[in-house]
């Protein structure tokens, strides 16, 4: 009953479901190699995931890069991270996405699958997603219906252009799209 009233709301996921994150019906939404292909990923790279979950995306892109920081709200998450086997380069953090836990102009990407809707304030996430990220850095927000947080595109690029993120990319469709915004120079 509790898994069913929390899609009936808007929630932070909880940790005793996560095993649902990470189920074979995810690749069918947006796989980890189809988000892969999403981004410009190399091995210079320091990315940063909001709200990681249990890894689902960081495990097997935080391969491709130098630096990975796993942020999350839960302890219960990062814990189901720490279970599995994770590169050096991962790098798991608990704090909060409207206060996030890295020195400003430190990150190049910024990565954030169906988690905006999640926290306290999208507007306040973004402010700090444009503090942290360098000069030309990337932020990537991928959204995905039926999820009941889901954002629509035209919300999130409103919130992106108002924290001066200017939409450099996006796939999809309206109903299940990536958006890469850039950090252009100050």
């Amino acid at each position: 009953m509790s898994l069913i009233k929390h899609f009936l709301g808007r929630a932070v996921f909880p940790p005793r479901y996560a095993w649902f994150l990470e189920g074979r019906w995810r690749r069918l939404v947006l796989s980890p190699e189809r988000l892969q292909q999403r981004l410009a990923l190399s091995t210079e790279l320091t990315v940063l995931e909001i709200g990681v979950g249990g890894g689902y995306y960081a495990r097997p892109l935080s391969a491709l890069v130098r630096r990975f920081i796993a942020l999350d709200l839960q302890a219960e998450m990062l814990h189901r991270l720490r279970t599995k086997p994770v590169g050096a380069q991962l790098l798991p953090v608990q704090g909060d996405a409207t206060h996030l836990p890295v020195a400003e102009n430190s990150i190049d990407v910024v990565i954030a699958v169906t988690v905006l809707g999640e926290v306290p304030s999208a507007e306040s996430t973004i402010a700090e997603v444009r503090r942290v990220l360098r000069p030309g850095g990337v932020f990537s927000v991928s959204e995905h219906w039926p999820d009941p947080d889901f954002l629509s595109f035209a919300h999130v690029n409103s919130l992106c252009r108002k924290s001066g993120l200017q939409l450099h990319t996006r796939y999809g469709a309206r109903l299940n799209y990536t958006a890469n915004f850039s950090a252009n120079a100050a």
